[in-house]
């Protein structure tokens, strides 16, 4: 694995934690304006880092105690595929309790100049 790959890597795992923390502080850091969400919301395609920090916001919103886990981070050259799991204990649940809401995603990341630059997802059984 090369310098590049690595590091995409890396930036792959700072983009999950966005998700796992709320923080969009980075966001314009990691997200490039031209960035496209293939996957979207609703059917439509989401741009910029304001697209990203919006589904962000709406997992987040919907779902405060929300958790991402990285399985797998796999790179081929400047794409990185991760695969989540997406875990929500409940309002009431201690931080150790199972997931009431669960969800395994894959994840494929395009890289440009150390900023993602297109996203494909899917959930997955």
């Amino acid at each position: 694995m090369g310098d590049a790959e690595r590091s995409n890597i890396q930036l792959m795992r700072r983009m999950v934690n966005v998700f796992s923390t709320g923080d969009l502080s980075s966001v314009k850091s990691l997200v490039s304006l031209n960035y496209v969400d293939h996957q979207g919301i609703g059917g439509s395609k989401l741009y910029g880092p304001k697209g990203f920090a919006h589904v962000v916001t709406l997992f987040r919103q919907a779902r405060p105690r929300l958790r991402v886990t990285i399985e797998t981070l796999t790179a081929n050259g400047n794409h990185v595929e991760a695969k989540l799991i997406w875990c929500d204990p409940g309002p009431k649940a201690g931080p150790d309790s199972r997931c009431a809401y669960e969800k395994r995603t894959i994840e494929i990341v395009r890289f440009a100049n150390g900023q993602a630059v297109e996203h494909w997802g899917r959930q997955v059984d």
